[in-house]
């Protein structure tokens, strides 16, 4: 097999599981790679020529989770951010502990502004 330029081709060539390709699609497009790439990748690791369905898919699913009310995005943030606190203590990366409880400051200064949707939900 030709070694594909795309991230976990070691998975393909170990026999190891690949993640699914819907989601591996989204990845990929997070990663800044086109659709081009992505269909080459998905041929090669997952024997697929659907590319453009699947970013579709992945593009529809961005727009679903843009809906999402502001206090659910601020409460994502607030786990996010005591994760990658607890995560760099561990580690004792301690100017990346104390950049997260600054982050953690400024949500918990800010006012947060009514949602508009009521019945939107993630």
């Amino acid at each position: 097999m030709e070694a594909c330029w795309i991230a976990n081709v070691e998975l393909a060539q170990t026999g190891e599981q690949q993640p699914p390709a819907a989601y591996q699609v989204r990845k990929w497009l997070l990663e800044g790679h086109d659709g081009h790439q992505i269909g080459e990748a998905l041929a090669q690791l997952y024997g697929r020529d659907d590319a453009a369905e699947l970013i579709g898919q992945a593009l529809e699913e961005f727009c679903r989770i843009g809906q999402a009310k502001q206090s659910q995005l601020r409460g994502w943030c607030l786990e996010a951010y005591r994760e990658i606190y607890s995560r760099a203590l561990r580690m004792d990366d301690y100017g990346a502990a104390l950049r997260a409880v600054n982050e953690l400051r400024k949500l918990a200064e800010s006012e947060e502004p009514p949602d508009v949707s009521p019945s939107r939900t993630v």
